[in-house]
């Protein structure tokens, strides 16, 4: 057992100096879209979509304190916003947005 903590720190220490740097929610979620940039927006936002390792560090990290906090200011937290996939809906919605409403240039034809 004593074997086991370190090596659980030592793995989840790296896997949080791996992680991106990750967008507010309420700046994901107030995302403008740019027609003129689709295909780089498009990356930024697939950029941000959580890994596995950062829902694990962010469901291991979440603790009474943050979640209190978040409480008080009344939204969720950003560990339990990854958690429950919140990042994720965003992100979705907003790509789908720039593929749906963005003309591509490689498909518009001249008549």
């Amino acid at each position: 057992m004593k074997e086991i903590i370190p090596a659980l720190s030592v793995a989840l220490l790296v896997a949080a100096c791996a992680t991106n740097p990750r967008m507010d929610f309420d700046d994901l979620n107030t995302f403008r879209i740019d027609c003129a940039r689709k295909y780089e927006q498009i990356a930024l936002l697939e950029s941000q979509m959580p890994t596995p390792n950062e829902r694990m560090v962010a469901a291991l990290t979440r603790n009474v304190v943050s979640e209190f906090w978040a409480h008080v200011a009344g939204k969720p937290s950003e560990q339990t916003r990854i958690i429950n996939r919140e990042y994720d809906a965003v992100i979705r919605v907003s790509i789908h947005q720039l593929r749906s409403q963005c003309p591509d240039a490689r498909d518009t034809r001249q008549q």
